[in-house]
């Protein structure tokens, strides 16, 4: 239904309370003669639903007239923060910082990705662990999940992430032995790299199609 259409909508709600809560006859006029006189009776079986309406109707004018017209929406914005000696991952949501921590101790950590999914907030990033290595994983409401790294010890990091049903996708790459940053992205956990006839690579977007 289109906004126009929606407030017509709104309006005759509001208006039933009348033709309920107050009767109006109309009796026939003579030919030639003056106008009928409208006359009033009170319905008192009907007032409970006529208040009702009334009310529900005042609510929906309210709501469609509201300064916003629309439910206010939630900025959220990834990052991450230097607290004078460490960089701290976290994101902001309007305005508000939410540090996440780092698993591995007061280490470095960054948000390089974030996706909203319901009520959940996922921050994808990497973490740097005891041995100075770069730990790709992603935050799931505050709690890391460190995602496998199939060349061994060597630096890994998440920059995209998507949500589809009960899978997590995330992209980004992984450095492999011979030092060359391979592209790819996990699905659960589960590295798919990509195929790469140049050089180094890196995934910076991930779609899914279903």
């Amino acid at each position: 239904m289109v906004p126009r259409q929606q407030r017509a909508a709104k309006r005759h709600l509001v208006d039933r309370w009348r033709q309920i809560l107050l009767r109006q006859v109309l009796p026939k006029a003579e030919d030639n003669g003056p106008p009928a006189e409208a006359k009033f009776y009170y319905n008192p079986s009907l007032k409970f639903a006529a208040g009702f309406l009334f009310v529900v109707g005042i609510i929906l004018l309210m709501a469609d007239y509201s300064p916003a017209g629309i439910r206010p929406a939630t900025v959220f914005a990834g990052g991450h923060s230097f607290n004078g000696s460490t960089w701290v991952a976290g994101y902001w949501k309007d305005g508000a910082w939410v540090a996440l921590a780092n698993s591995y101790g007061t280490y470095n950590a960054y948000v390089l990705s974030l996706m909203v999914s319901g009520s959940d907030v996922y921050a994808g990033g990497y973490s740097v662990d005891g041995s100075g290595g770069e730990v790709a994983g992603y935050w799931k409401d505050g709690t890391w999940a460190p995602l496998a790294n199939s060349y061994s010890a060597h630096g890994a990091g998440v920059t995209s992430l998507v949500v589809s049903g009960v899978d997590i996708y995330a992209g980004g790459a992984i450095v492999n032995s011979s030092g060359v940053a391979v592209a790819g992205y996990w699905k659960n956990d589960t590295w798919v790299p990509l195929s790469n006839s140049y050089d180094e690579a890196q995934v910076n977007s991930l779609v899914i199609v279903q």
